[in-house]
Formats: C-alpha cells, structure tokens, sequence
C-alpha cells in the first residue's frame, strides 16, 4: 500500500483528538532518562493525537504518524482519547495547549524547521507551521525509525514488533530555504513531502495536490509566476511599430519605452494571481545569446563589460515601476549564458532575487572546482552583492538522459560548497523532467533531497544506504559500477556538459568490460527477487553506451582480441525490457521512444577516411569530427546514410526552428585554432532547384552564412564555417551550428562530419567552399 493510500486509509478526521484541558500529570516511570516505549510485541504503547480542528496538514502528519507506525510494528494506533497514557502529540497548537512547549520554543524555526522534545512520557513533535510540524513527523519516520522513502514506488518499512526510542529535545531547521527538484520520479507530491521538499514549480505547480500534505512553497516559477521577454512582449505584437525593442535578439535593455511596457505587463499579470505578495514573479531571458544593442554595450562596459549589468538595471526600473502600482512586490531574474557573470559596481536590491543557472558547467566537478572554477567565482560574485540568491543547478545530460552520467559525488560536493555561501537561500535542480528512468535518477534525488536538508550529511554513507536498500544484495556491485565510472570519466579527461552525444561520451572499452562484468555479477544476485527489475534499469545507460557505439566496441575488441562480445541481440532485448518497464519516454531532450528505436537501428561501419581529405594526413593536415559528437536538436537525428564515411550522417530537421544541430568547442582537438568544415549533402528530391544549408559560428548571432547545394548529389561538400578560425575552448557561449535550409523543402540536408583544419595546415582542400568575407562576422 502506498504512502497516500495510507493516509487516505486511516482518514484525516481519525487523526484529531479533543485534549483534556488540564495539563496532564506524567507518571513515575516517565522519569528523565527513560526511552519511549513506543510497541511492544506487536502492542501499542503510545496513542497519537493532534489538537481539535487541526488544519489538513497537521491532520494528514497525524495520520501519516499513525500509518507508519502500523507499517513498522504491526500493531494498531489508536488517536488519544484524553487518557492519561502516553501520547506522541502532533502539532503546534496541541503542544502549547498542553504545556509541552513554549511559543519561544518555535522562534527561528522559519517555515520548515520543528522541534521533537520529550516531556515526562509524552513526545511533541511541532513545527511553527503546519508544513514545518509535516516535516518533522517525516523526519522522525526517516531518520529516528528507519523508514526510507527511496523512490515513489519504493518505500522501505522497518519490521520490528517493539519499538522504543531515547528521549528527544531535536530542533531542526533546514540549511536551504527553498529545496527543490525537477525531475520524473521527484515531481510525485507525496515522495516530495516525505523527503522534506518544500519547493513546487514548473509542471508539478499545475496538478493537484492531496490536501494532507498541501503545503508546498510556490513563491518561485510556480504556475503564472513567471514569463520570458517575448512573452510579456510578443515580438508579433510589438515588433512592428517598436522594432527597437528586440534588437540583438533578447530586449534593448536600456529602452525606456520597452521598461514601461514590460512593468504593466508583470503588473497585469501578478493580478491575476492569487497572492502576488507571496510571489517572486520570475522574468527570464530567451534561451539564447545576445548581441548587445549600443546603449546596452556602453552601460556594460562602464560596469566591468558584463551583459549582466544592463539586465540588472532593467530589473530594478521595472522593480521599482511595478513596486508603484503593487506596494511590497518582489521580482526575479535569471542569471544564464551570457547574463551569468555579475557586473561590478552593482548590487541587487532585496525586493530582486537573482537565480544564476548552471548549464554551462562541467557537470563531472562540483561547481566550484576544475573547469568550474570561474563560474564558482560567478556565483560567489552574486552571493556578495545580491540578499535573495537561488542556484539553479543542472545535474543531467540533457542530450543523453540515459547515458552514464557520473556526477553524483560531484552534485554532493557543489550542494555542501553552496551551503557555506550565506545569501543562496535556495537550490532547484533540473534533472531529468521529460522522462523517467535517467541514469540513477531515483538515487540523484534521494540523494540530493537529503544534503539539501542537512549538506554535511555523509555522502558515502547515503550512498551505502540507498544501494543497499534500494537493490537489496546488488547493493555493493551498484556501488562499485558507480565508482568504476567516475574512475572512467577521469581517466579520459571528460568534459560532461548539458548536452553530450552518445558517440562523444569518452567511455572505453576497458569500462564497458569491466562494467558488463559488474553489472551481470548484480543481475544473478537479485535474479526472481523484488529487486531485478531495479538492476536491470540501472543497466540501460551501459546498454545504450553499447548499442550506439556497438561498431566501434567490437572493432576494438575484436584488435585487442579479448573476448568480449556486443551480444547485441540480447543487450537489445534487455534493454527495451527495462525501457518498458521503467515507462521510459525518451533519451534526449525533445526526442521519443520511436526516435530512439529508428537510431539504435542504425548499423555503423568503419569508418574510412574523408574522400575530400583522401592526400592529406589525419591527426597533421586535418582532425576529424565525426557526426557522433555532433548535437541535434527537435526533429535532426542520426540516421543511416550509405555514402557517409560510417555508413550513418546527421539529418537536419528543416521543419525544425531554431538551430538544428550544434558542436561544442569543447569537442576541437588540443591545438589550433582551426578552420572548420563541414561535410555536406542534399539527399531526395528533384535534382534541380535549391537546396541550402546555413552554418554559423556565435557569437554574434549574426555571423551566419546560408550556402546551396545541389539536390539528389550523393557527393559530399566541404563548406567551411564564417568567422574562423577558433581553438578548443570550454565557453560555454561559443560554438558552431548549423541550419537546414527552408522549411517545407523535399530534399533532406545530411551531414557527415566536421574537419578541423590547423591554421598552418593546407591553405585550401579540394572543392571545397571557402567561408570568405561573411558579413556580421568579426575578426579572429
């Protein structure tokens, strides 16, 4: 029976108890020192009680108490009937009335924080709301009687007949004020609740919750707190007779007439809300770079050249407009791509809270370590000069939701770095939200749920705790599967960022031998039992590693003769056994289930050499990129190609808006700079006509450069990138990318790999089309 069943089971109304008036008179054997005989045998000692007309939460913890109880000891629980036994007293208002605490006792508890204390041979649990006494009757099932809420369909009960605990005084106040989760798993209300979440934004702010536990923090991008640039100003709209407002692809920021029409906005719509003086109405970039405008460039230059500081000054006019109509209003703003470095001079008044994002790191290091570091000292940046701060973590492969994601120590680490820097209030992590069953999703939350209310909590412990739990006798061999990955990662020197293909995931095959090894090993101990199902999920990132890159791995295996084999058809069947079960609904941001089939369909060759580099060396005169490494976005994917040099190219999605396939700097050889080349071609359709492609290099958004090729032409074309040529770097606000031509065109834009030509290298390759003078380009 489910935890919500349960609730239901009991009834809220049998949770409530009519208290004798009088305190009550504690018998000899409650003497200080003496533990809580809780059962015994299977016999209730205590009853539970909570005061007369409780709100619904205090009601539903009461409940909740009532239910776990049973659960551990088999016997049944009674509410309190105003006896002189002893009571576990749940809720503020029962406590006060009785003499157990003091008002006093609640100071500083905020709203989450309780107190647990013994009084002669009763025990109050009571937070100074009702949310705060819920939190602490969870707590005190978790870590006092052992219950662990591992996953919303994986609760670990206790079995023992007699309980007793040691005598109490906790007091319990949680490091971040604002803890949150956005992922598949995590967005299931009561898992929430009983994990100490208190945060309820994006998608799980528009379903309904369960009144016993209907406590949640919706201050911050909960359903209509919130809106992007565009949305509060449709370009459609307004870009007609104030086409100044959207220059360089965000806002003119230091537009005086676009501040004005953006504060009425907000001010319309925090009126429509139900309590706007309980929101942080959030306003959020777009998700891409910006160009700044003159005005915007010259307050950022007086600011030490960061875009951030005209956003800031922008947010704080429209602050203080919007404060004019709506006294005691409070305002957001993200801090993202370009916007994430603080300005200097600049601080951020108290009615702003700023929530930096973080998909621009290195997600294998804790944020304030190796390639992280400068975003550490970004963040440190805002904590200095802004009061409200809320990290918005990134904690998965967005390109690879199902890919060995080796980041949880990692994310541990960043939460305890974050918990020493006084101003982060609050922490929302983004994890996998489009699909369950990402790389140890069940554990990530967990795991992050529990240092988000206590960060010096001992990680490895937890790690034990969970695994053990969670795949009972596989516990050890998930362990060392966990720590066999980190090792891998660091061993190649990889960069996990927010979107890495599968075919760029530094994984070799010595880690894929010893991983099928170790996971095989957890399968048989758990074969038959409750908990094969979780093990072989837990299978699916190293089955999918395998199946994309099955080619390679054989060939490699095969050259080092050692044994080890794909054993594609089984690994396949298992791996869409446990996508079945788990319910699984994509493996990367944007795609399906269908998608995933039609790729992992796709049989991949050796690859042979570019024959538009056939007289030139490999590794000397070019490096090959190959379509593996490339991202694709909505509609592109990987797809069969028998002229492509592996048998398999990336297809634009022409249909698709925005940009159709990216590559990362961070994917260029050591060296350079480089020239960059795309390989090319447009397959089906009527061999006359147009077809394009556009490649670009940003920033600016502007450097672009749209480039024909002939339809049906199964040869490939060099066409080289605008506004070389660039070296290897980790910013996260450079890149190439790469556009289909026009929407509705019957040819399909294929691309095969990218060539990375050293500056000193052959001044020119044979056909292919040189980038010349592009204009919007800037000088390299």
């Amino acid at each position: 029976m489910s935890i919500l069943h349960g609730l239901l089971a009991v009834g809220l109304a049998a949770a409530t108890a009519i208290l004798a008036g009088a305190p009550r008179a504690y018998a000899a054997s409650a003497a200080a020192g003496d533990p809580h005989a809780i059962a015994a045998d299977g016999e209730a000692l205590v009853d539970v009680a909570s005061a007369p007309a409780a709100d619904p939460v205090t009601i539903g913890a009461a409940a909740s108490l009532v239910y776990g109880l049973e659960q551990i000891t088999g016997a049944d629980f009674s509410v309190a009937d105003g006896g002189s036994g002893p009571m576990i007293v749940v809720g503020r208002e029962a406590a006060i009335a009785r003499g157990l605490l003091s008002a006093s006792d609640f100071d500083g508890l905020g709203a989450d924080g309780f107190v647990i204390r013994s009084v002669g041979g009763d025990l109050a649990i009571a937070g100074a709301t009702p949310r705060g006494t819920m939190f602490g009757v969870n707590w005190f099932l978790d870590r006092r009687l052992g219950v662990r809420w591992y996953a919303p369909d994986a609760t670990l009960w206790p079995r023992v007949a007699t309980v007793e605990v040691d005598r109490m005084d906790e007091r319990q106040v949680p490091r971040f004020a604002y803890r949150d989760i956005l992922g598949a798993e995590a967005e299931n209300k009561v898992w929430r609740a009983r994990n100490l979440l208190n945060g309820e934004s994006h998608g799980p702010s528009f379903r309904p919750t369960p009144t016993g536990i209907d406590a949640f923090d919706r201050s911050w991008m909960a359903r209509g707190g919130g809106a992007s640039f565009h949305e509060l100003l449709p370009p459609e709209r307004y870009g007609v007779l104030n086409p100044g407002w959207y220059l360089g692809g965000q806002v003119a920021m230091m537009n005086p007439a676009m501040r004005e029409a953006m504060a009425a906005e907000i001010v319309r719509r925090m009126r429509e809300l139900p309590d706007w003086r309980n929101v942080w109405f959030a306003v959020k970039d777009m998700d891409w770079g910006w160009d700044m405008d003159p005005a915007s460039r010259a307050f950022a230059e007086a600011h030490g050249g960061m875009p951030s500081a005209p956003r800031l000054d922008m947010m704080i006019d429209i602050a203080e407009r919007v404060r004019r109509e709506l006294p005691g209003a409070r305002l957001a703003f993200n801090a993202y791509h370009w916007s994430f470095a603080p300005p200097e001079g600049m601080t951020v008044p108290d009615h702003l809270l700023v929530f930096p994002m973080t998909i621009h790191s290195d997600y294998r290091t804790a944020l304030n370590e190796g390639d992280n570091a400068e975003l550490g000292r970004h963040l440190e940046g805002w904590n200095r000069i802004a009061r409200h701060v809320l990290v918005w973590d990134h904690v998965v492969n967005y390109a690879g939701f199902i890919q060995p994601t080796p980041n949880l120590r990692a994310v541990a680490r960043s939460i305890r770095w974050l918990a020493g820097l006084e101003n982060v209030e609050g922490y929302f992590a983004e994890a996998a939200w489009n699909t369950p069953a990402a790389d140890f999703a069940n554990l990530r939350h967990w795991l992050i749920a529990r240092l988000l209310w206590n960060p010096e909590e001992d990680v490895e412990a937890l790690l034990v705790d969970f695994t053990d739990g969670y795949y009972g006798p596989a516990g050890a061999k998930l362990r060392a599967y966990i720590d066999l990955s980190e090792a891998a990662a660091a061993r190649a020197g990889l960069r996990l960022t927010e979107k890495l293909p599968v075919g760029a995931a530094d994984f070799d095959l010595a880690f894929v031998e010893a991983a099928d090894r170790l996971l095989e090993e957890a399968a048989a101990l758990v074969a038959g039992t409750e908990f094969e199902a979780r093990v072989r999920e837990a299978r699916m990132p190293l089955d999918y590693l395998v199946l994309a890159r099955r080619a390679e791995y054989a060939a490699e295996a095969a050259a080092a003769g050692s044994g080890w084999q794909v054993d594609a058809g089984a690994r396949a069947s298992r791996f869409w056994r446990a996508a079945g079960e788990s319910r699984l609904r994509t493996a990367r941001q944007g795609s399906s289930v269908d998608r995933l089939r039609a790729f992992l369909a796709v049989e991949r060759r050796a690859a042979a050499e570019p024959a538009l580099a056939a007289d030139l060396v490999e590794g000397e005169d070019y490096f090959d990129i190959s379509d593996g490494e490339i991202i694709t976005y909505g509609g592109s994917d990987v797809v069969a190609d028998d002229p492509a040099g592996d048998g398999a190219a990336v297809r634009l999605d022409p249909g698709g808006r925005g940009w159709h396939a990216q590559l990362k700097l961070d994917r260029l050889p050591p060296g350079g700079p480089f020239r960059l080349f795309a390989a090319v071609r447009a397959r089906g359709g009527a061999k006359d006509g147009e077809a394009a492609v556009s490649l670009g290099i940003y920033p600016p958004m502007s450097c672009v450069r749209r480039v024909p090729l002939e339809r049906g032409n199964e040869t490939w074309r060099l066409v080289e990138f605008p506004g070389g040529p660039l070296a290897r770097s980790t910013d996260h606000n450079e890149g190439l990318y790469m556009v289909a031509g026009n929407p509705g065109e019957v040819a399909e834009i294929l691309v095969d790999r990218i060539l990375a030509v050293p500056v000193d290298g052959p001044s020119e390759l044979p056909g292919a089309v040189p980038a010349g003078d592009t204009p919007g380009c800037p000088e390299r």
